[in-house]
């Protein structure tokens, strides 16, 4: 079967047809399935166990079928080769968090015992349930001037916090595709406590080195804050919500988070001093990214904009959040809560997964809506008009202040909180909010 598989693709794929050509031809006659991924269903099943064909327009890599696992095959299309599977594994398409690629599995001796084998990175990735290893992928964002602050809406009181609108020089840079998600966090967390790095106390996470704050509220038996628990032994995701964005975080716990990470992977220098948690931009360790950095990549490359696409309004097929009639920009057909996240619950709270809806023009998703993003500055009512007056690159905001920046939106909040100049802020102590998340950056080398 596999050799009838190899003939028909060579024949097809290589026969003195360029590689650009053949992904056009493979991308035209495809299903679509958005984030890059093409379903090549359209050559027709070999098996009726066997998975469809899958390609993506990065990867280049595309599922191979067999009648059992042994004959499975990949087929790698840039490097023209055949990767065969023996019986003791098989290959598995890994989508979430957004690190698609190929993984090897093996099964352990023990239930739950699994190995994975990262195909791109040619390294295992121990010995943990996949969907427990989510890996994030970032998108660069190009070094370059853009205009931060409000230009569009400035007609009241509440908006002089974000004029005037000002040039901004920034460096590249890398920042999350997705808000952090509960599995993502979880599994940092593990690694901490495994390093006696956090403890809990009274269901409270704090770090065991440098300036001691609380990271993260844990109570098992309560329905809100967070769906990352401590069940005594270790941090579990609530079921069903490990793709969902992480919730009742404080700053420090998001600062944290980047620097366990760093430590976690290794080969980077750290971005972020526990003992008095600051942030240094000039090295490649993970960090939050400053307000600066938020809106830049927040925008997707687009100027004068009110929301993170052109369409200057917002409705619920954009994003998840509080939409109602009052307001002019807002031209969602549903009202309140989105209707696909509203469960109804008492006291529960409406995140829907991290990558629901359509990306900006950077590929980043829910840069309006969801949660907040904690970014690293302080807030200042004035600090535009500062920086305006005197501006410098890659700018890290006031050097004091009492609460930190807050991007993006929410779940339960109206448009307004939305728009990519928006500014908000809460206290760095803050963890009772189910709308506060955070994404990851990091410097480029």
């Amino acid at each position: 079967m596999v050799a009838l598989v190899r003939l028909f693709l060579c024949g097809f794929l290589c026969a003195g047809t360029a590689i650009a050509q053949t992904l056009t031809l493979i991308q035209d006659g495809a299903d679509d399935l958005g984030g890059g991924w093409y379903n090549l269903d359209w050559f027709g099943a070999f098996h009726e166990s066997s998975p469809d064909w899958i390609y993506h327009r990065e990867h280049g890599f595309m599922r191979v079928v067999g009648e059992n696992t042994a004959e499975l095959a990949l087929y790698d299309l840039e490097l023209n080769t055949w990767f065969m599977v023996s019986s003791e594994a098989y290959p598995i398409i890994y989508k979430m968090g957004y690190r698609e690629g190929w993984y090897w599995y093996y099964m352990g001796a023990e239930p739950g015992s699994r190995v994975f084998h990262d195909f791109a990175l040619n390294q295992d990735i121990g010995q943990r349930l996949l969907i427990e290893y989510i890996s994030p992928t970032y998108a660069l964002i190009p070094a370059g001037s853009f205009t931060m602050g409000d230009r569009l809406d400035v007609v009241s009181q509440e908006y002089l916090n974000r004029i005037p609108a000002h040039d901004v020089m920034l460096s590249a840079y890398y920042i999350q595709h997705t808000h952090v998600t509960n599995a993502q966090f979880a599994v940092v967390l593990n690694w901490a406590s495994e390093q006696a790095l956090v403890e809990i106390t009274n269901d409270r996470v704090y770090n065991t080195e440098g300036d001691v704050q609380a990271l993260l509220y844990t109570k098992s038996d309560s329905p809100t804050w967070s769906q990352v628990r401590w069940d005594g032994s270790q941090f579990a995701v609530d079921s069903g919500k490990e793709n969902f964005p992480v919730t009742g975080i404080t700053w420090y716990g998001a600062m944290a988070y980047c620097h366990y990470l760093t430590r976690m992977e290794g080969g980077l220098v750290q971005a972020i001093d526990l003992t008095d948690w600051s942030m240094d931009t000039t090295v490649d360790g993970y960090r939050l990214p400053t307000e600066a950095e938020w809106e830049k990549a927040g925008r997707g490359g687009l100027d004068n904009t009110r929301f993170p696409w052109e369409d200057y309004w917002i409705t619920h097929e954009k994003a998840n959040y509080y939409a109602w009639v009052g307001s002019l920009i807002d031209k969602s057909t549903t009202l309140r809560y989105h209707p696909d996240w509203d469960t109804n619950a008492e006291r529960a709270y409406y995140t829907s997964p991290v990558g629901t809806f359509a990306p900006n023009g950077y590929g980043l998703y829910d840069m309006a809506g969801n949660v907040f993003d904690w970014c690293y500055d302080w807030f200042g009512e004035a600090y535009y008009l500062e920086h305006f007056q005197s501006p410098v690159p890659d700018p890290l905001g006031p050097e004091t202040g009492t609460k930190r920046i807050l991007r993006g939106g929410c779940w339960d909040l109206g448009e307004k909180w939305c728009r990519v100049a928006y500014r908000e802020s809460d206290y760095p102590t803050q963890f009772t909010m189910t709308r506060i998340g955070l994404r990851v950056a990091r410097s480029s080398p």
